[in-house]
């Protein structure tokens, strides 16, 4: 089951509700969360015996959370994951960044990855910039796993994705905001469905009424 809407802001808060009345999940992360990946990252997979690509749109479930720090001005947490990779399925151990899950943005924003790049970069000795460079490319907290929840996503999220129940929420749309973005947005998510789809906050002229 996947609830597709508009805009992160209000995905975020579907998850928080699907999270807390459904799941009665009360920590920011819990054993049996669903996450979305939201960034590319070639770092994790590899650690975890094959190198793999981990793509953006890749879901994964929380098997155990096994630490959160804070560092470079960022939240992180260390946690055991499991994913499907479409031929088996992994266990993978990965630090995740905390702060995109509440990010109204679809993943950190690009200056907040340029200071954290910047910092890390800062504290890294080796006797050549290339040198540093190549362990940048190998720093867990420069390389995090930018993540989102799962439960609710934005259309563009849910691109590539199909899951037996859909709930499409169109949320506040005014006559002007009707276009091509509107309608792709729909197409995209009304196609998710592989059973059952339920349409949410649909205005009554959407099915010809007044």
């Amino acid at each position: 089951m996947c609830l597709i809407c508009r805009s992160n802001k209000r995905a975020y808060q579907y998850n928080q509700q699907v999270r807390v009345r459904i799941h009665g999940y009360e920590e920011e992360l819990s054993p049996g969360d669903r996450l979305m990946v939201v960034k590319n990252n070639y770092l994790w997979a590899g650690r975890n015996g094959k190198p793999e690509l981990l793509a953006n749109g890749e879901q994964m479930f929380v098997k155990r959370v096994l630490g959160i720090e804070e560092r470079y001005g960022l939240r992180f947490a260390d946690i055991t994951t499991g994913w499907w990779n479409g031929t088996e399925e992994r266990e993978l151990d990965v630090k995740v960044m905390l702060d995109t899950l509440a990010s109204e943005g679809p993943a950190l924003p690009g200056p907040q990855m340029k200071l954290l790049t910047q910092q890390v970069l800062a504290s890294i000795v080796a006797p050549t910039k290339g040198a540093r460079f190549r362990l940048l490319k190998e720093d867990p907290y420069a390389n995090a796993l930018q993540i989102k929840y799962a439960y609710a996503v934005t259309g563009h999220k849910a691109q590539g994705g199909q899951w037996h129940t859909v709930f499409v929420d169109q949320g506040y749309v005014t006559d002007e905001m009707i276009d091509k973005e509107y309608v792709r947005w729909l197409y995209t998510a009304i196609t998710r469905a592989t059973d059952q789809l339920y349409l949410l906050n649909f205005h009554p002229r959407f099915w010809g009424e007044e």
